[in-house]
Protein backbone atom coordinates (compact mmCIF):
# COMPACT_ATOMS: atom_id res chain seq x y z
CA UNK A 1 0.00 0.00 0.00
CA UNK A 2 1.39 3.78 -0.60
CA UNK A 3 0.37 6.17 1.74
CA UNK A 4 -0.97 9.24 0.84
CA UNK A 5 1.86 11.69 -0.09
CA UNK A 6 3.14 14.78 1.45
CA UNK A 7 0.30 17.78 0.96
CA UNK A 8 3.46 19.82 -0.21
CA UNK A 9 3.21 18.03 -3.79
CA UNK A 10 -0.33 17.91 -3.64
CA UNK A 11 -1.74 20.20 -7.30
CA UNK A 12 -4.96 21.23 -4.89
CA UNK A 13 -5.76 22.34 -1.28
CA UNK A 14 -7.84 19.77 0.17
CA UNK A 15 -10.93 20.29 2.41
CA UNK A 16 -12.37 17.37 5.52
CA UNK A 17 -15.76 16.70 3.70
CA UNK A 18 -17.01 14.19 6.43
CA UNK A 19 -19.57 12.37 4.36
CA UNK A 20 -21.19 8.81 3.65
CA UNK A 21 -20.03 7.48 0.53
CA UNK A 22 -21.11 4.65 -2.15
CA UNK A 23 -18.26 3.16 -4.05
CA UNK A 24 -18.49 0.18 -6.68
CA UNK A 25 -15.96 -1.18 -8.78
CA UNK A 26 -15.31 -4.31 -10.63
CA UNK A 27 -18.20 -5.91 -9.41
CA UNK A 28 -17.31 -4.79 -5.63
CA UNK A 29 -19.68 -2.73 -3.73
CA UNK A 30 -18.99 -0.58 -0.38
CA UNK A 31 -20.42 1.90 2.28
CA UNK A 32 -17.88 4.44 3.60
CA UNK A 33 -16.74 8.18 4.60
CA UNK A 34 -15.23 10.89 2.94
CA UNK A 35 -11.98 11.84 4.30
CA UNK A 36 -11.13 14.71 2.18
CA UNK A 37 -11.95 16.39 -1.13
CA UNK A 38 -10.20 18.71 -3.62
CA UNK A 39 -10.80 20.14 -7.39
CA UNK A 40 -8.92 16.86 -8.83
CA UNK A 41 -10.05 14.15 -6.27
CA UNK A 42 -11.54 12.77 -2.96
CA UNK A 43 -9.86 10.23 -0.18
CA UNK A 44 -12.13 7.80 1.49
CA UNK A 45 -12.06 5.65 4.26
CA UNK A 46 -13.54 2.97 3.06
CA UNK A 47 -12.82 -1.27 2.70
CA UNK A 48 -12.51 -1.88 -0.92
CA UNK A 49 -9.40 -4.13 -2.68
CA UNK A 50 -8.41 -2.02 -5.54
CA UNK A 51 -5.59 -1.17 -7.73
CA UNK A 52 -4.58 1.92 -9.02
CA UNK A 53 -6.40 3.18 -11.77
CA UNK A 54 -9.62 0.82 -11.30
CA UNK A 55 -12.60 3.01 -12.53
CA UNK A 56 -15.05 4.08 -9.25
CA UNK A 57 -18.25 4.89 -9.62
CA UNK A 58 -19.19 7.01 -6.20
CA UNK A 59 -22.43 8.21 -4.61
CA UNK A 60 -21.19 10.95 -2.31
CA UNK A 61 -23.93 12.08 -0.06
CA UNK A 62 -25.29 15.67 -0.66
CA UNK A 63 -23.01 15.68 -3.84
CA UNK A 64 -24.28 13.12 -5.94
CA UNK A 65 -22.98 10.84 -8.72
CA UNK A 66 -19.05 11.32 -9.64
CA UNK A 67 -16.42 8.69 -11.09
CA UNK A 68 -12.87 8.47 -11.40
CA UNK A 69 -9.97 6.04 -10.40
CA UNK A 70 -7.95 4.91 -8.07
CA UNK A 71 -5.38 7.07 -7.88
CA UNK A 72 -3.54 4.98 -4.48
CA UNK A 73 -4.49 3.21 -1.64
CA UNK A 74 -3.68 3.66 1.91
CA UNK A 75 -4.07 1.89 4.85
CA UNK A 76 -7.89 2.21 5.38
CA UNK A 77 -9.04 3.55 2.49
CA UNK A 78 -8.60 4.90 -1.44
CA UNK A 79 -7.57 8.14 -3.40
CA UNK A 80 -9.89 8.42 -6.36
CA UNK A 81 -8.69 11.13 -9.22
CA UNK A 82 -12.13 12.54 -10.35
CA UNK A 83 -12.53 11.74 -14.69
CA UNK A 84 -13.13 14.21 -16.67
CA UNK A 85 -16.14 16.18 -17.62
CA UNK A 86 -18.17 18.17 -15.42
CA UNK A 87 -17.25 16.32 -11.89
CA UNK A 88 -16.25 20.09 -10.17
CA UNK A 89 -19.26 21.84 -11.60
CA UNK A 90 -21.31 19.49 -9.81
CA UNK A 91 -19.38 19.69 -6.80
CA UNK A 92 -19.83 22.97 -6.54
CA UNK A 93 -23.17 23.17 -6.99
CA UNK A 94 -23.74 20.65 -4.02
CA UNK A 95 -21.53 22.64 -2.01
CA UNK A 96 -22.99 25.97 -2.55
CA UNK A 97 -26.58 23.97 -1.56
CA UNK A 98 -24.54 22.84 1.90
CA UNK A 99 -24.11 26.32 2.40
CA UNK A 100 -27.09 27.66 2.19
CA UNK A 101 -27.83 24.66 4.23
CA UNK A 102 -25.72 24.99 7.05
CA UNK A 103 -26.42 29.33 7.05
CA UNK A 104 -29.44 28.27 8.76
CA UNK A 105 -27.74 25.65 11.26
CA UNK A 106 -23.86 26.78 12.12
CA UNK A 107 -23.03 29.63 9.87
CA UNK A 108 -21.79 27.79 6.89
CA UNK A 109 -17.85 27.65 8.00
CA UNK A 110 -17.32 24.07 6.46
CA UNK A 111 -18.60 24.96 2.97
CA UNK A 112 -17.21 28.00 2.68
CA UNK A 113 -13.65 26.46 2.38
CA UNK A 114 -14.94 23.98 0.35
CA UNK A 115 -16.71 26.65 -2.18
CA UNK A 116 -12.63 28.31 -1.69
CA UNK A 117 -11.66 25.56 -3.57
CA UNK A 118 -13.37 25.15 -6.24
CA UNK A 119 -14.19 28.80 -6.75
CA UNK A 120 -11.52 29.22 -9.85
CA UNK A 121 -12.63 26.85 -11.51
CA UNK A 122 -14.89 27.44 -15.06
CA UNK A 123 -18.51 26.82 -15.04
CA UNK A 124 -20.35 25.54 -17.81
Amino acid sequence: MNEPPDRDRRKHERYELKRSVRAESAGQEAEGRVRDISASGVALNIDLNLSNNDFVQLHIDTVGDVQGRVARTFEGGIAIAFDDGGVPNRLLDAFEAMKQEEKKDVGGKETDLLLKAFENLDRD
